[in-house]
């Protein structure tokens, strides 16, 4: 047999009737690699990808041909074809979709870079360690290339998982992308791209960072990752791949601010987030929280507080009291304070009598301190009477067991608590 006639035997063997009455896979695949023909085209083409170049590219040309016309049916070839050639047959299809670009070709009316892209597809869902080790050497090889057309081929890469969107393709590239790349790396690159002036930087930069909020692991360091492109300084004669950049990844923690914010506000709460990384940034919120301590970079800290904020109302329950523990313990701006208590309070009723409550159970007279500075802070802009069981003079005045008791004790605060009962508008009301 040709090499044509087995791909012929292969193509009408798997769309015989027959293969209809069977219910599942792995009777199909059992029935499938019954074809003599079948086999025999594994192991030609395997052992051509394996050990001739000339013979391995015609191989892949006939293997690529043959899965445009019958896919998915054809996947199990692509995945015996893994199986036996492991690496190699990985590295190819990989160099195949970086040349695409400049030289694509036509298979019955598909460009050829889509079937390249699938058998990836594939072969990522089946072996994705694998596929993970060569992409990682691939991208390194092209990252310490000094030919220019080679080192901006990484784009490639970039389009091939935003194009195919969904599946561990996407995410093995984008985790791949981000293992390899620095920020030093990343504006290397950008600044190859703009000499070539082939490519728009602002949307490759747009989709690369849009796709590592799709990674599911490493969700705080990737956010630390997106944050290093906000430099302190912010200079007017800033570099136009450093401006791109910094605006890029400032749009993209707004986009998962926004992303919290509506899926609270439609209380789907039990959906997963369509972000991936926001679910693994709601299970490591700790972490978050500390990332926003240990900031000293005033625009960070403003991304990061965002973000804690829109994933504490997001989550609710604990991460909600960890948050405005934090907060109400922490110097913060009256704008905040204000947002945050209108904000929480509105859609958790009582949760700042909550917190406040473990703050004063707690003690700690450094922090009680700056507690009582923010709740001085609101209550002097708070207009709403302490019959409004929202104002924070109600608050304040459900709490006034634990301000008597501090005054009893003589309390360090006790000028700052005076100040604040100072405040309420009880006494013609309440027992004062």
């Amino acid at each position: 047999w040709s090499i044509d006639q087995l791909f012929n035997l292969t193509r009408r063997y798997t769309n015989e009737s027959v293969i209809k009455k069977c219910k599942t896979l792995e009777d199909r695949i059992q029935l499938w690699t019954q074809c003599q023909a079948a086999m025999t085209l594994i192991k030609i083409c395997s052992t051509c990808i394996l050990h001739d170049t000339t013979a391995a590219d015609n191989a892949l040309n006939k293997y690529l041909e043959a899965s445009t016309l019958i896919r998915p049916e054809f996947d199990w070839v692509t995945v015996s074809l893994s199986l036996r050639c492991g690496q190699t047959l990985i590295s190819r299809l990989i160099q195949l979709s970086l040349q695409e670009k400049n030289q694509s070709q036509m298979l019955h009316g598909i460009e050829r870079i889509f079937a390249v892209w699938s058998s990836l597809e594939i072969i990522a869902t089946q072996e994705p360690q694998i596929f993970h080790q060569v992409l990682m050497e691939q991208i390194q090889l092209l990252l310490t290339s000094d030919d220019t057309q080679k080192h901006i081929s990484i784009v490639s890469l970039i389009r091939m998982a935003s194009a195919v969107v969904t599946g561990p393709l996407c995410d093995i590239v984008y985790y791949s992308l981000y293992r390899s790349l620095n920020s030093l790396s990343l504006r290397r690159l950008c600044s190859s791209i703009r000499q070539t002036k082939t490519i728009d930087i602002e949307q490759l930069t747009d989709e690369f960072i849009s796709g590592l909020i799709r990674i599911r692991t490493d969700a705080l360091q990737i956010i630390q990752f997106i944050l290093s492109f906000m430099h302190d300084d912010t200079s007017a004669d800033q570099d136009e791949i450093e401006l791109t950049l910094r605006d890029c990844c400032k749009y993209i923690l707004q986009k998962l601010c926004h992303e919290c914010h509506y899926k609270f506000r439609l209380q789907k709460d039990n959906q997963k987030p369509s972000i991936p990384i926001l679910a693994a940034l709601r299970i490591s919120f700790d972490h978050l929280l500390d990332l926003s301590i240990y900031t000293k970079h005033s625009e960070k800290i403003d991304f990061i507080n965002d973000l804690c904020f829109n994933v504490a109302l997001y989550n609710g329950d604990e991460t909600m009291l960890k948050y405005l523990q934090y907060i109400f313990t922490s110097k913060t701006s009256l704008d905040i304070l204000q947002d945050i208590h209108l904000e929480f309070e509105y859609y958790y009723p009582n949760c700042l009598h909550d917190v406040l409550n473990l703050i004063f159970e707690q003690n700690d007279s450094s922090k009680l301190s700056i507690c009582l500075e923010n709740l001085l802070q609101l209550i002097l802009i708070d207009e709403r009477p302490l019959l409004n069981n929202r104002s924070i003079q109600s608050t304040i005045w459900s709490l006034i067991d634990h301000f008597s008791r501090l005054l009893n004790e003589n309390s360090i605060n006790s000028n700052l608590i005076l100040q604040i009962c100072l405040q309420l508008k009880c006494y013609e009301t309440q027992p004062t």
